[in-house]
């Protein structure tokens, strides 16, 4: 299953995208809230490591 998502917001109140310790961001504000809405504790994932050559 793929799944797109799009989404816009004002960035002026978060701390960047990226999970940051003791800072508000996109990131982990959007992992809580899916995490709310699929309704599990909270999403445990791993990064995503991209190798590349060339």
């Amino acid at each position: 299953m793929r799944i797109a998502l799009g989404l816009q917001y004002d960035g002026s109140l978060f701390s960047g995208w990226q999970s940051q310790l003791k800072q508000k961001t996109i990131q982990d504000e959007l992992e809580n809230a899916l995490a709310q809405f699929i309704g599990i504790e909270k999403l445990g994932l791993d990064p995503v490591r991209v190798i590349t050559a060339g």
